[in-house]
């Protein structure tokens, strides 16, 4: 049975993160947390995934993600 492929989603934004993860047959990108950095370029982009890139999982897998807030 085909197992895709995880793609690597850091610094994209959760929209093309979705269109990545459909493309690769996998599931929903859900944000699970954030983290705050004070670059502002990276505001609104991926940090982190759960499962890491390059894991082969099942089709329709879905992705957890931490993304970029602004640093108070």
């Amino acid at each position: 049975q085909y197992q895709p492929d995880v793609p690597d989603l850091a610094g994209m934004t959760l929209a093309e993160a979705q269109t990545a993860a459909t493309a690769a047959g996998l599931g929903t990108v859900n944000q699970t947390g954030t983290i705050e950095t004070p670059d502002a370029g990276l505001v609104g982009t991926i940090e982190s995934q759960n499962p890491v890139a390059g894991t082969s999982v099942a089709v329709g897998t879905d992705i957890a993600v931490i993304v970029y807030i602004p640093a108070p």
